[in-house]
């Protein structure tokens, strides 16, 4: 099993506990750095789209290396419409993480299915076990 796998599955299973815990519903998402899906897992009863819109959030986060709700507040509307016309993918909302294996880029997670806060603290508790997996 490769390093990011074994991280992505650990951080998978960390961001869906935290969502049980949060008494919320989610779809978790982990992207390598090719943008290619690592792992998914989405709670029964989350809405089915959720998948779609954790994978942006995952491929957002990716494309710029950044939080994307870092980014949402960082890029001004229009210019965040003009990227979405020509990268219809990315999503500027809170629930996606970059991830590093030290100074390397390497993966991405994307959770979607509940508020943005919820997302995003799903997506904190993923990061953290990926980036404790990938530490050794």
């Amino acid at each position: 099993m490769s390093d990011v796998l074994a991280a992505a599955v650990a951080g998978i299973e960390a961001g869906v506990a935290h969502a049980c815990e949060l008494g919320v519903k989610v779809a978790v998402i982990v992207l390598d750095h090719t943008f290619t899906p690592v792992s998914l897992q989405r709670i029964d009863g989350t809405y089915p789209s959720a998948v779609d819109v954790a994978r942006a959030k995952a491929h957002t986060a990716l494309n710029f290396g950044a939080p994307t709700a870092a980014l949402a507040e960082r890029i001004v509307a229009e210019n965040r419409a003009a990227l979405q016309a020509v990268v219809p993918q990315l999503m500027f909302v809170a629930g996606g993480l970059p991830i590093r294996d030290g100074d390397r880029l390497v993966a991405a997670v994307g959770v979607s299915g509940a508020s943005a806060d919820q997302d995003r603290e799903c997506a904190e508790a993923a990061a953290s076990a990926m980036s404790a997996a990938l530490a050794g």
